[in-house]
């Protein structure tokens, strides 16, 4: 049995007749009909009954058809895989994402790359504050997605693209009784802050709006620390468009005021100036410039 054998059976199936077949194939229809019998003859059983007009599946063939034509494919995408290492194209993206980062502003480019670069793959890793940056800076990924915050710009390419507004929040289990613009840092100290702990492995940490001298909570990712803030285990700040819902149905309450204000990080795209990027990375990158990444 070989691929060509197969990629001739596919054929005549999906054209419906031995001479359309040999007409995409290039073939004469003889040789198509000696390369299906020699395939059956392999096989052990008809894969067209020919008593009619058209050659027409056997139950055999149409059982056959499905695991032949997922042969092909799998061929034909082995193919192009050959093409794309010989031409020195990347097979694979990888970006570290930062969990403040809005993702459905990150899901059109990187649906746009999928179509257009059909047998590239991606390998998204989802980090807190530091942690994008880190994987950036040790060569784990191409790109990373974060906060634009204390680290030196030098070595980087930077992509401005949107702005996260940082919300504090309390419980109305918290607030039950009091005026949130009215509430005092002392007393904010007596409830715990709940932060999410920063990913990154380096020796340097990174922390935003951790209030000083109060007692802390420490979670490993956003969305747990939003179920902490909604059960009344303490306040933190948060992404606004993760706690909309909440917001508006008062389950979270905005306890911004004089002197615990509202925040915004500026988010960019960054990739190492140290790495030199593919053809599919530079493309990646265009996509983000020239699309609606920038607000």
């Amino acid at each position: 049995m070989t691929l060509d054998q197969i990629e001739t059976f596919i054929t005549v199936v999906e054209m419906g007749s031995f001479k359309a077949a040999s007409e995409k194939l290039a073939r004469s229809q003889p040789a198509l009909s000696v390369s299906i019998k020699k395939l059956e003859d392999e096989l052990g059983f008809l894969l067209f009954s020919r008593e009619g007009y058209r050659p027409t599946l056997t139950e055999y063939g149409k059982q056959f058809y499905p695991r032949a034509n997922s042969l092909i494919q799998n061929s034909h995408a082995l193919q192009r895989f050959a093409k794309e290492i010989s031409s020195d194209k990347e097979t694979k993206i990888s970006i570290a994402i930062d969990a403040l980062c809005p993702l459905q502003k990150v899901f059109k480019p990187l649906r746009c790359l999928l179509e257009e670069e059909p047998s590239i793959d991606l390998d998204l890793s989802f980090e807190v504050l530091g942690g994008s940056l880190d994987k950036l800076s040790r060569g784990l990924v191409d790109f990373c997605i974060g906060p634009n915050v204390g680290f030196d710009q030098s070595h980087f390419f930077i992509l401005p693209a949107m702005s996260v507004e940082l919300i504090p929040v309390a419980s109305e289990v918290l607030t039950k009784g009091m005026e949130p613009s009215q509430i005092e840092l002392s007393k904010l100290k007596t409830w715990s802050q709940v932060i999410v702990r920063d990913s990154s492995q380096s020796t340097t940490t990174r922390s935003v709006g951790v209030l000083e001298g109060g007692r802390h909570i420490t979670v490993g990712d956003l969305f747990v620390k939003k179920e902490l803030l909604v059960a009344g285990l303490g306040w933190g700040r948060m992404p606004k468009h993760l706690i909309e819902d909440e917001l508006r149905s008062g389950v979270l309450i905005d306890i911004s005021s004089r002197s615990l204000v509202q925040e915004k990080l500026d988010i960019v795209m960054m990739s190492s100036s140290k790495k030199p990027q593919g053809p599919v990375a530079k493309r990646f990158w265009e996509m983000f410039s020239d699309s609606f990444f920038v607000e």
